[in-house]
């Protein structure tokens, strides 16, 4: 989930392609593109921040202004990821050319012409053939 040069790169790029303005091709993606990794690496940090906040909350850990504090951010952790899985699911269902993702997030697969137009390093990854392991 580390983001590369090319993953900044495509994270300028990518509002203006969605709006339709002219720029420069979007880079080519791996696996999971640099909106994906972003929205990984925010499930994660709120995910750790959710289990903390809970334990304070739980276990009354410290005094009562620490508890409060914990429940707010315990609620902005939950929400933050809530608006990201929504906003997820809603660019694959409202956008026509990212229907297919929304279909691979049910079942698991991928049209390869999809992924090759979203995920060219990844498929072209996979079409090498395996080298031998020494």
């Amino acid at each position: 989930m580390k983001l590369t040069r090319e993953d900044r790169r495509w994270l300028r790029l990518k509002p203006g392609a969605m709006l339709g303005a002219p720029a420069d091709p979007l880079p080519p993606q791996d696996k999971y593109n640099a909106g994906q990794k972003l929205f990984a690496l925010l499930v994660l940090a709120a995910t750790a921040i959710i289990v903390l906040t809970g334990s304070v909350m739980s276990f009354h850990l410290g005094p009562p202004g620490l508890v409060a504090s914990a429940m707010l951010l315990h609620k902005l952790a939950a929400a933050l990821v809530l608006v990201g899985l929504s906003v997820h699911v809603t660019m694959a269902a409202v956008l026509s050319e990212e229907r297919p993702a929304l279909k691979s997030m049910i079942t698991g697969r991928i049209d390869r012409t999809f992924a090759q137009g979203r995920n060219a390093k990844w498929v072209a990854r996979r079409a090498r053939p395996a080298s031998k392991e020494k």
